[in-house]
């Protein structure tokens, strides 16, 4: 029998035929891949740029010095400047980037990179349940109650009786831990962030 006619595909097409007599449909040929896209021209391809994108001939210099071949490409000579662009005149490397670009197409390899879809929640470890964290407190056995704002610190003395807590209401109060009760409370005229016992353990003296 004669060979098969050999089959042409259109890689970057978007029509793509699909064979009809499999029960399924299979595409024919290769999965389409997008061309790269081409860079977007910058102020250095502009033809009246900003002052700032000219430099100077010492600098000029310097750079060719230094062998950058990348930075002495966009440096834009100040005769090039023009004032309006009806007087801009043709690219002479219209056709060499038009070819170069042909051959990047062509020759250059690429790899299909598959996108994975995946649920951002079934990233998440799962919690357990309450039930299973038990035992653990259920009620409130001790409660201090009494400040009006925020509560900004709060220390225990080195007996362990005594809680001492300061807040954005201007009072320092000072609670008996085990039954919560409110001992005593000290106002003030601004506001208490920062308070603490006394380091002795023979002296029950808060310092605030």
């Amino acid at each position: 029998p004669p060979p098969p006619e050999p089959e042409m595909y259109d890689i970057w097409g978007r029509n793509i035929t699909q064979e009809t007599d499999t029960p399924k449909g299979r595409v024919r040929g290769p999965p389409p891949m997008p061309a790269p896209k081409m860079p977007l021209p910058g102020h250095a391809e502009s033809y009246n740029p900003p002052e700032e994108y000219f430099v100077t001939e010492e600098e000029k210099a310097q750079i060719e010095e230094d062998g950058d071949v990348g930075t002495v490409a966009q440096v834009k000579p100040r005769d090039g400047r023009q004032i309006c662009l009806r007087r801009v005149p043709g690219y002479k490397k219209l056709i060499l980037e038009r070819f170069e670009r042909c051959l990047d197409l062509y020759l250059c390899p690429r790899a299909i990179k598959q996108r994975m879809n995946i649920d951002p929640e079934a990233l998440l470890p799962k919690l357990s349940s309450p039930a299973d964290l038990r035992p653990f407190p259920l009620a409130v056995s001790v409660s201090y109650d009494g400040h009006s704002g925020m509560v900004r610190c709060a220390s225990l003395s080195p007996c362990g009786q005594w809680v001492l807590t300061g807040g954005e209401d201007c009072t320092l109060r000072i609670w008996e831990l085990k039954s919560g009760r409110a001992f005593q409370c000290i106002t003030f005229k601004r506001k208490v962030t920062a308070a603490s016992w006394n380091p002795r353990s023979s002296t029950d003296l808060p310092i605030v």
